[in-house]
């Protein structure tokens, strides 16, 4: 869940895994049910994990692309 590849990665993994299950044992005893839905999400949509997932949001808020000045032609 953290990311492979990153030194933060594991730390993070295993913070939203331990928070997850303190969560989930507040409403069902489903623990692995829901941990495995998490696990598999993960994998589909976000594949380098969650510090991939900080690392584009943060590339995508800090490297926005220049607005195209109106004044110009289009011709």
């Amino acid at each position: 869940i953290g990311g492979i590849g990153s030194f933060f990665g594991p730390i993070y993994g295993s913070a939203i895994l331990t928070i997850l299950d303190e969560l989930i044992t507040m409403y069902t005893e489903r623990v692995e049910l829901v941990t495995g839905i998490v696990f598999i999400l993960v994998v589909m949509y976000a594949p380098n994990g969650f510090a991939g997932l900080l690392e584009y949001l943060k590339e995508r808020w800090f490297t926005k692309a220049p607005l195209q000045d109106i004044t110009e032609k289009t011709s």
